[in-house]
């Protein structure tokens, strides 16, 4: 029986680590808990009802899980526009999906169960 192969990162060069530690320090600084913080602000509280609803789901695009395992898996093409190689472009993917994996489960056991209410009758898809 053929297995199916799994890619393994590629093993980081220095310069590769020190862009993983900087984008992991960035992300840290920059992109945690932003949209929270927005959120508790006494600006954001008297928005409209609808301008609140707008502007959490832009907020919710901050969610970078996603954009670090594109650029892992997307490391060789992204590569070609930027002054970097694949290998450290795929190491700044990892930094950035590692800073966002403690937010990951409850936003897709959110996702999922408004699709299983959807699905049961008991609720919209959101």
């Amino acid at each position: 029986m053929n297995s199916i192969p799994v890619p393994t990162p590629p093993p980081p060069t220095a310069e590769a680590f020190a862009w993983f530690l900087f984008t992991l320090y960035f992300t840290r600084a920059f992109c945690k808990e932003l949209d929270q913080s927005i959120q508790a602000t006494d600006w954001f509280r008297k928005l409209p009802s609808g301008y609140q609803w707008i502007l959490k789901r832009l907020l919710d695009l901050l969610h970078h899980w996603y954009i670090g395992l594109f650029l892992m898996v997307y490391a060789e093409r992204i590569a070609h526009y930027f002054p970097l190689d694949n290998v450290t472009v795929f190491w700044i993917g990892l930094a950035v999906l590692i800073d966002d994996m403690p937010d990951m489960p409850p936003r897709l056991r959110e996702i999922f169960s408004g699709y299983a209410d959807w699905w049961r009758g008991t609720g919209e898809a959101g």
